[in-house]
């Protein structure tokens, strides 16, 4: 008797645990978190485990906020880390020796995530503070950051979302729409050299 209830509330404790692991397992995916899933991840943080040097929680605080993002899969921190690849870009190109012609290349560069209404990045310039050509860099870099196919952490989306998602950032006054107007027009994301001809030209 003693011996079927034991193993009815180790099948029970057994299957709460499998219950949260695959939730957490589910917040773990690139996609944002409800305030429910949020609320349930912290609630699991509560619960601990008996550990051969003593109890542990199911989850870190540290674990909890990674799980906890509620846009896009990166927490403050990693964002504001991967965000200074702008600024070591600016400092690596800033130290060769540019002709006249070319010597722009690291400020616009350094400004090609900024946006028109200052929700960029690094320096959160203003429509007027971007170099004409970072801003037509931007277009070009946000349409083949979203149809790549060769990226681990996404998969790519279609030409159209990606036309679509730039007439958005455009008319939110994100993006120069007048700038993706002729991006997409005159098809200048099929303007590509192929690698034949580059490694004729090596």
């Amino acid at each position: 008797m003693l011996l079927a209830q034991l193993d009815r509330q180790l099948s029970q404790q057994t299957k709460e645990v499998d219950e949260i692991f695959s939730f957490i397992l589910k917040c773990n995916q690139p996609s944002p978190q409800s305030s429910a899933e949020v609320v349930k991840l912290k609630e699991i943080a509560q619960l601990e485990y008996r550990s051969y040097d003593g109890p542990r929680p199911f989850l870190t605080e540290e674990e909890v906020g990674a799980l906890s993002v509620l846009q896009g899969t990166l927490t403050q921190s990693e964002r504001k880390e991967i965000e200074r690849h702008v600024a070591h870009t600016f400092e690596f190109l800033s130290k060769i020796p540019w002709s006249r012609s070319l010597k722009n290349v690291p400020s616009i560069a350094w400004s090609h995530h900024e946006k028109l209404d200052g929700s960029g990045y690094p320096r959160g310039l203003l429509h007027n503070q971007i170099p004409l050509q970072a801003r037509i860099m931007t277009i070009c870099d946000i349409y083949d950051a979203l149809t790549a196919s060769d990226r681990p952490y996404k998969a790519a989306i279609s030409s159209d979302a990606a036309f679509s998602y730039l007439e958005r950032q455009g008319k939110e006054g994100k993006l120069d729409s007048e700038l993706v107007g002729i991006f997409t027009k005159e098809e200048v994301y099929q303007v590509t050299q192929p690698r034949s001809t580059i490694r004729k030209i090596a």
